[in-house]
């Protein structure tokens, strides 16, 4: 578990659900993944997310807990922009 957290710490996201992330990491052939079938795997990716909770599913995709957390957030001027109406009138 230590290897694969700080391996999902360094930064990759995965689309296509735990399956998708399970058979991305099997292509990327990771060490500590080796002995594993995609199936263990893909169970190794749910215990992550359910058990572990070192994986999160965030703006459509899986990523670390850590960079699902550091993700910019949307700024204020870009909210308030949101909130205007055709005319630039504040809608409330």
């Amino acid at each position: 578990w230590e290897e694969m957290t700080e391996y999902l710490e360094s930064g990759p996201t995965f689309s296509g659900g735990r399956y998708g992330m399970a058979r991305e990491l099997m292509q990327r052939k990771l060490h500590f993944l080796a002995p594993f079938s995609l199936g263990e795997v893909a169970h190794i990716v749910q215990l992550a997310i359910t058990q572990r909770k070192i994986i999160v599913y965030h703006r459509k995709a899986l990523k670390s807990v850590k960079h699902a957390l550091a993700a910019p957030k949307a700024d204020g001027a870009t909210a308030a922009a949101a909130k205007e109406g055709p005319d630039g009138e504040q809608i409330k």
